[in-house]
């Protein structure tokens, strides 16, 4: 499904320009009550970009960025299989 998010309007005469979305997605894997999984996300709107936060992507559709990163470790599904999960924040020009 697309959506559409007016980045700015006019209300009541004052103008409004949007800053970020947060996004709470959950889903189910399973019929059992444990059988899901949730996550957030954020996107921040910017007026302009600094060239260092640009990102670019090679003929392999690869990309690369300097951030702090750590391996998560879960288990999922009614096996209970291991699931290994990157999470990074952090990022700016030195990582």
């Amino acid at each position: 499904r697309d959506s559409k998010i007016l980045l700015r309007r006019t209300v009541s005469g004052c103008p409004l320009v949007l800053q970020s979305i947060d996004f709470y997605i959950y889903g189910w894997y399973g019929k059992a009550r444990g059988d899901f999984g949730r996550d957030s996300a954020l996107i921040v709107v910017r007026d302009k970009l600094v060239e260092v936060k640009k990102g670019t992507f090679n003929a392999a559709g690869e990309s690369e960025f300097a951030g702090q990163c750590q391996w998560l470790f879960r288990t999922a599904g009614k096996t209970r299989v291991l699931r290994k999960l990157l999470d990074c924040k952090r990022m700016d020009e030195t990582g």
